[in-house]
């Protein structure tokens, strides 16, 4: 689902990314609150293992989604969104280690950190099924084709906005 075939789409996406790792700061009680309503004990665990900034990202792609369905979709799905990108936690690449993964076309097949960071969706979905999420969370994660086509589309939006 991650197509940055457009290049000003990516370069936006890029700078925005960019800008909101720099204002990140901790989660306030109640975002807390409400993002561990969401998720199971074992996928919460995994939330707070993510930077401050992919915390902020998380939960800011998680409320649009919301928001785009109109109604609290089922929490299967709303995990998926908060857990989108829970693939790129142990890639060891910072900031601007992202950028250069998501520009530099060499590199993003081996099983070095930029094939690493290109593969997030496949190892996301692998981690939240070996913690027991939901199969429609990990399906959702994973970008795989068995996942709810609306909230497939919606997660793809809410995360490319």
């Amino acid at each position: 689902m991650s197509d940055w075939s457009h290049p000003v789409h990516l370069v936006i996406h890029l700078v925005k990314r960019f800008w909101w790792s720099l204002l990140a700061r901790p989660l306030s009680v109640d975002e807390r609150g409400w993002i561990s309503g969401r998720l199971l004990g074992a996928e919460w665990d995994q939330f707070r293992r993510l930077a401050l900034a992919d915390q902020q990202h998380h939960l800011r792609v998680a409320k649009r989604f919301v928001s785009r369905l109109g109604s609290e979709p089922p929490r299967a799905w709303v995990a998926a969104a908060l857990l989108h990108d829970i693939g790129k936690v142990d890639v060891g690449l910072g900031t601007f280690g992202r950028v250069a993964a998501t520009m530099w076309p060499w590199g993003r097949r081996g099983d070095g950190r930029f094939g690493r960071y290109q593969r997030h969706a496949r190892i996301g979905a692998e981690l939240l099924e070996s913690i027991g999420s939901d199969p429609v969370t990990v399906a959702l994660v994973g970008e795989q084709p068995g996942a709810p086509r609306e909230a497939a589309e919606a997660l793809y939006w809410a995360d490319n906005l």
